[in-house]
């Protein structure tokens, strides 16, 4: 578990600096089954399905159809399955700052 690491706190504010956030981990090692993050009310505001773990994959750009979502802490749920079987899962938070 402690191979997948989902940053806490992003800035999607275009300056080529944590515009994105998402799992990260050893790369050719696995697939992020899923990564959904949730708003405080429960919505589903990204989905990242059946992408190889590596950089920038699954990645989430703060955004929710198109719209940029406002600064605030959101939840996210992620499942990741490794060549070798072994599946992880993790849950969490990631704080979006302007």
């Amino acid at each position: 578990e402690s191979e997948i690491y989902v940053p806490n706190l992003f800035t999607p504010n275009f300056d080529g600096i944590n515009d994105q956030v998402g799992p990260m981990g050893p790369e050719g090692v696995g697939t992020i089954v899923y990564f959904r993050i949730f708003d405080r009310w429960g919505e589903l505001v990204f989905e990242a399905n059946d992408t190889p773990l590596a950089p920038a994959s699954g990645a989430w750009d703060g955004a929710f159809k198109g719209n940029p979502l406002p600064a605030g802490v959101y939840a996210y749920m992620l499942e990741v399955r490794f060549l070798n079987g072994r599946i992880v899962h993790k849950n969490g938070d990631i704080t979006l700052l302007h």
